[in-house]
């Protein structure tokens, strides 16, 4: 058995919030992202022949480590393991019963390229879907010095391509697997919708799990916002208003504008000359897809040979 549900969204849009949030009902387990098994989504282009360089791979890996899985439950799920569905499912499993948790599910924003394989992998699965204006992402991650978040214009697009290519693949979702929640909400009445998120879950809500701060360091390391060991904060939102100029804003907003708009966020009204987001966007396409193509090969070095991936592959 593979992840139960799936947690969806952006970089900074709550989705560690949601987990952890989750986290502390007594029958759920979200481990930390899995990206270290993107290798396993791409359809026939690896295989398991070589077990032992893939242990060290995995052993090794910054990710992996957080999972809080010992070496010896590793080698279990890769002796069980004959396929890529095999060892992405059983790792997922393993994961589940070592905390001895009924649902187990994922929160690995990567794993949006990867969803109609998903889809095929796990059919029964549901998705959780939080969408966060992304003017107010793109500041988290620019105050955080995020390397993704050095061009409001790439930002913008990069916001609008991710979401769409969630919304893409959640119309071949029938309607009673995929619930859409905005994080905006979640921090202004977070008992209605943690509510809401149980019942499609088909799990009773617990009061406790809005206390999931008093245990976030059980679940999450410290290279994360700090407001995740706090309870929420429901004045977090709008900060991109007070934040961003009206130059940064406009942007932003070139591409990302028609989104914003269909999920009623406020759109503000800025004019800005075409050579300036034109010339924003080549200047850092080129760079962060140069940091894209970095990542998939290192990936691929690093499996092949039993290589640690470092820790700014995931950053």
């Amino acid at each position: 058995m593979g992840p139960q549900f799936f947690i969806l969204g952006t970089q900074r849009s709550g989705t560690t919030l949601l987990r952890l949030i989750l986290n502390s009902h007594k029958l759920v387990s979200i481990p930390e992202e899995a990206s270290f098994l993107k290798f396993a989504l791409k359809k026939n282009k690896y295989s398991l022949a070589n077990k032992n360089k893939i242990y060290k791979y995995l052993i090794n890996d910054y990710q992996l480590n957080k999972w809080n899985l010992p070496k010896e439950k590793i080698k279990e799920i890769l002796s069980m393991s004959n396929t890529n569905i095999d060892l992405i499912s059983n790792f997922y499993s393993t994961y589940k019963n070592f905390f001895s948790k009924k649902l187990v599910g994922d929160k690995t924003p990567p794993f949006i390229r990867y969803l109609s394989i998903l889809n095929d992998y796990y059919p029964e699965a549901k998705y959780i879907f939080i969408v966060r204006d992304g003017r107010d992402s793109f500041l988290s991650l620019r105050n955080r010095n995020h390397h993704s978040a050095k061009s409001f214009v790439l930002g913008g697009l990069e916001w609008k391509i991710k979401n769409c290519l969630i919304l893409k693949n959640l119309n071949n979702i029938s309607s009673d697997k995929k619930i859409i929640i905005k994080y905006e909400d979640l921090i202004k009445n977070p008992q209605k919708i943690i509510i809401d998120v149980c019942g499609f879950l088909n799990i009773e809500f617990q009061k406790d799990m809005l206390q999931f701060w008093k245990n976030s360091k059980d679940f999450i390391d410290k290279n994360h916002s700090s407001k995740i060991f706090k309870p929420i904060d429901s004045t977090n939102l709008n900060k991109w208003k007070i934040g961003l100029t009206d130059k940064e804003i406009k942007k932003f907003q070139y591409y990302a504008e028609p989104l914003l708009k269909k999920y009623d966020y406020e759109i503000k009204k800025i004019n800005i000359t075409l050579y300036n987001v034109y010339l924003e966007l080549i200047t850092f396409l080129f760079i962060r897809l140069a940091k894209i193509t970095y990542n998939s090969i290192s990936q691929i070095i690093s499996v092949k040979f039993g290589l640690s991936l470092k820790k700014e592959f995931y950053e």
